[in-house]
């Protein structure tokens, strides 16, 4: 019924209770699971605070990416479900 299951994550507590419930469709349906979170550029998508620091905003990008890489790695531990992640750039 479902070949993928995607879980968008703002890198909250909050946000990763939908993981467990998404994981267990995931086996349920053989499904594959996909993390995903939206990086919403330094200063706006387009610079509208009136600037943009591409420096602060590349170390933001490194963080997200770490965290998606450490939720992936959580649930190896866990799990065998066929798992991946993306982080995405715009509005969420």
């Amino acid at each position: 019924m479902y070949q993928s299951i995607l879980v968008p994550l703002d890198g909250s507590a909050a946000a990763e209770h939908a993981l467990p419930w998404a994981l267990s469709l995931a086996r349920r349906f053989e499904a594959a699971l996909k993390i995903v979170h939206v990086h919403v550029p330094f200063g706006g998508v387009y610079g509208e605070a009136g600037w943009y620091d591409a420096i602060v905003d590349r170390e933001l990008r490194e963080q997200m990416q770490a965290y998606l890489d450490g939720v992936l790695q959580r649930l190896s531990e866990v799990t065998n479900v066929s798992r991946s992640s993306a982080l995405l750039d715009g509005l969420a």
